[in-house]
């Protein structure tokens, strides 16, 4: 049976006015996915050959000043006494900080002390007494000259009066001069007891470490306390002692990069301290070791918890425009202080890698089928 078409579409079959026309092949939806398709795959080209994958060890440990901390040594030897401070205490400079006692010295400033009151005393009434003296002294002087120029006494009386003005006059004088030496004997006794003895902060700070304690023999040059300087003038430099795993540590070398987290300081909202290494232990530290440095001998042990670790010393780096006055990886920072003895803990970058450098070998074991 034959099959009839439609005239009008055996027309448009024979016609030959379409055949120039472009046929769709997507929409505009489909541009776009292509696009964004296009562009993640760009951006992981680069990240690829631009990016770093990091290779980190872990440790813990706490920051120590670098050079800052000062000793502070008896001048003399003695008994200590009023000594009150405790470790992390402020100080001021020019504080008292303890008294090492010297009995020579100290019964030396007490007999001037007297010695002075003494004479402060009585000073103004003998004083007072030697002036009176001397005025009854000079009137008598003016009477005699009058009765000398008429002839009724002798020359010889008038000068033996004017000698006990003079007399009267000199002991006024030595009254006055020996209070002066008695004050300059105070002073100087005052002075030498308090140099000697009175042990003085030279400068503003925090006590870190009490060595000696009231009632204790010290001697000449013995070390009484630690300070940590503060205030204007005594910029800290940090370090982190970081003590790092056995099986870690042989992976760190100077130079590398660290990043370091405060236990006060949130890293996923502040980021980290950026910090060098600029040594590492030989040989794994013990834990009276590390707690000889730490002066903590419960911290000494978490710290070496699992195995006896190596010891890291990284650098804290600078940057004075931010509000703590080190360099943090995200922005400021932290508005907060960063002393010696806070807790922390530590990332060294043991190896940064390219992405492309870790697939291209997959690929070329995929390739010559190692990977089978």
């Amino acid at each position: 049976m034959a099959v009839e078409f439609r005239k009008e579409a055996l027309k448009k079959l024979s016609s030959p006015d379409d055949l120039d026309r472009l046929m769709p092949v997507t929409d505009r939806r489909g541009w776009i996915a292509l696009a964004a398709v296009g562009v993640f795959i760009a951006s992981a080209v680069a990240w690829g050959i631009l990016g770093a994958i990091s290779t980190s060890v872990d440790g813990k440990g706490i920051t120590m000043a670098t050079g800052a901390i000062r000793t502070i040594t008896a001048r003399t030897g003695g008994v200590v006494s009023g000594f009150t401070l405790k470790g992390g205490e402020p100080v001021q400079i020019g504080q008292v900080l303890a008294i090492i006692e010297q009995p020579e010295l100290k019964q030396l400033f007490l007999e001037a002390f007297s010695k002075h009151e003494f004479l402060a005393s009585h000073q103004e009434e003998k004083s007072e007494f030697i002036r009176q003296q001397i005025i009854l002294q000079e009137d008598k002087v003016a009477k005699l000259r009058r009765l000398y120029e008429e002839g009724l006494v002798e020359k010889a009386l008038l000068n033996a009066t004017e000698r006990d003005i003079m007399d009267l006059k000199n002991s006024l004088y030595a009254l006055d001069e020996s209070l002066a030496e008695a004050v300059r004997q105070l002073e100087k006794s005052r002075e030498d007891y308090k140099w000697r003895s009175a042990l003085m902060a030279p400068f503003s700070g925090i006590v870190t470490e009490v060595l000696a304690g009231n009632g204790d023999q010290v001697a000449a040059g013995q070390h009484i306390l630690q300070i940590e300087p503060i205030g204007e003038g005594t910029e800290e430099s940090l370090r982190l002692d970081l003590y790092v795993a056995s099986g870690d540590a042989k992976k760190v070398r100077t130079g590398m990069l660290a990043y370091i987290s405060p236990s006060t300081v949130k890293p996923e909202q502040y980021g980290y301290i950026v910090g060098r290494v600029y040594s590492v232990s030989d040989y794994p530290v013990s834990v009276e070791a590390i707690a000889t440095d730490i002066k903590n001998q419960q911290l000494a042990a978490d710290f070496a918890k699992t195995s006896p670790p190596y010891k890291v010393k990284v650098q804290l780096l600078r940057d004075r425009s931010t509000p703590s006055g080190y360099r943090w990886t995200s922005g400021k920072g932290a508005n907060t202080t960063i002393t010696s003895g806070m807790l922390c803990g530590g990332k060294i970058i043991v190896e940064e890698k390219r992405p492309v450098e870790l697939v291209v070998p997959l690929l070329k074991k995929f390739v010559s089928g190692e990977g089978s």
